[in-house]
């Protein structure tokens, strides 16, 4: 009863690299204030996604809030990041072909926008 349990703290492989990607390529993490951007190669190698598939997605205005750089070339905010992760594990898991992916992530914004209403609503 009185023997305490040693928990290891067991990374994979994946799970190092997206850690440290994450942070290596952050613009803006030293301040708080500040909200974090990722380049698209940052987004690719947190996600596991191919930087052309990301491309695709954002071009059709799938995730994310379409912030560019001056050049052209989008950035990801911790939202966008999150909306990927999400969509790539609906395409991977559960087999959402692109079609699917947009509709989905449609009715997930719009589901988004409507309890921000019905918060708005009860707490004006």
């Amino acid at each position: 009863m009185g023997k305490a349990f040693v928990w290891l703290n067991l990374q994979t492989k994946e799970n190092r690299v997206k850690k440290r990607t994450a942070t290596s390529h952050r613009k803006g993490a030293g301040t708080s204030a500040a909200k974090s951007t990722y380049t698209l190669k940052a987004a690719a190698e947190i996600t596991g996604t191919h930087p052309d598939l990301i491309l695709y997605y954002h071009g059709r205005g799938v995730f994310g809030a379409g912030a560019t750089t001056a050049r052209g070339t989008p950035v990801f905010d911790d939202d966008g990041i999150y909306e990927l992760r999400r969509l790539e594990h609906y395409r991977r898991h559960l087999t959402a072909d692109k079609a699917a992916l947009a509709l989905i992530a449609g009715l997930l914004h719009q589901v988004a926008r409507l309890e921000t209403a019905l918060r708005y609503r009860d707490h004006p």
